[in-house]
């Protein structure tokens, strides 16, 4: 298989994202941070977004 043979040049995630990347309790781009354990600031940032 193609991607067989050039395995040393593909790098990615599949079938998922970067979690460090897009981790939304340190992402610069979000108005408020949050997480799993404490996801107040979620609802502001689905305000933030359907107010863009």
């Amino acid at each position: 298989m193609v991607f067989n043979a050039r395995r040393d040049d593909l790098v990615g995630i599949m079938n998922g994202i970067d979690a460090e990347r897009w981790d939304p309790t340190t992402d610069p781009h979000l108005p408020h941070h949050y997480s799993r354990e404490d996801a107040r600031g979620k609802r502001s940032c689905k305000a933030a977004l359907q107010r863009a």
